[in-house]
């Protein structure tokens, strides 16, 4: 793949997904086996999770075209940002554990999703060329898939407590998001720079 606004597009989403993708399996084993939550107060967190994911493409959907991709990823990062603190906080002890609390954080999560997504779904199409937009959008899919299920359980290793003692580190997952909203910040600055060819 030749430097091209395609590869630069690429580098930026494959960044997201090396950092993003354990976010969901990482807090539902730690509420699970640090804050033993039951299984159904943590489903109900992920139904939540959905909700804010509809709620935030019902609203964005018809303005995507008129605000632009963009803007739109930087939306979605200051959101993700503000999820990433608020979990940095509540691992550190820094903040109590509560429903109300969590219940905020997973809907923001499937709000600042749904808008990742379409941001992409909008952006992609203007740094493929015409006659390569099958192999791109081939290319694209592939290595979501492939980072999507290796890192949750990168992640997964380095902070799981060692043994076969189900549990997490506290510390380790603390820097998981710290590296995360690292991660996230750089992002927002260079969201500006990415360029396309439509």
């Amino acid at each position: 793949m030749r430097r091209s606004p395609f590869r630069q597009f690429m580098v930026f989403i494959t960044v997201s997904a090396l950092m993003g993708t354990a976010f969901v399996p990482l807090t539902a084993y730690y509420l699970r086996t640090e804050i033993r939550l039951g299984m159904n107060l943590i489903l109900f967190f992920t139904a939540v999770q959905y909700f804010g994911a509809i709620i935030g493409t019902l609203i964005m959907r018809s303005r995507i075209d008129r605000v632009g991709a963009k803007p739109v990823f930087r939306l979605s990062l200051i959101i993700g940002a503000s999820i990433s603190t608020y979990w940095f906080f509540l691992v550190t002890g820094w903040i109590p554990v509560s429903v109300t609390g969590l219940t905020i954080a997973f809907c923001a999560f499937g709000l600042s999703s749904s808008q990742w997504l379409l941001a992409q779904l909008k952006y992609m199409p203007r740094v493929c060329d015409e006659n390569k937009r099958a192999l791109h959008i081939s290319i694209h899919a592939a290595a979501a898939g492939v980072i999507g299920g290796i890192t949750p359980i990168i992640w997964g290793w380095l902070v799981k407590v060692p043994g076969q003692k189900p549990g997490v580190q506290s510390e380790w997952f603390a820097w998981y998001f710290l590296a995360l909203l690292t991660a996230q910040l750089l992002m927002f600055f260079y969201v500006p720079k990415l360029t396309s060819q439509h």
